[in-house]
């Protein structure tokens, strides 16, 4: 802890989980975390299709 603040690996961290549970509302399978990146699974009954996953992919760049 540099500060009182927690190392950038923590913060990611709460950012995947954070990413998760949005994930799990929108029913998509699974959010993995890759060295460089996150791979997204979608179920069949997910509520949110591949063109506007990607659509927001492209609007954001990556998380902030």
């Amino acid at each position: 802890m540099v500060n009182g603040m927690p190392p950038a690996e923590v913060k990611i961290l709460v950012d995947i989980e954070s990413l998760r549970r949005i994930a799990s509302g929108l029913k998509l399978d699974e959010i993995l975390e890759e060295s460089r990146a996150i791979r997204i699974g979608i179920s069949d009954d997910s509520i949110i299709g591949i063109p506007k996953i990607l659509k927001l992919i492209n609007q954001t760049r990556g998380l902030p």
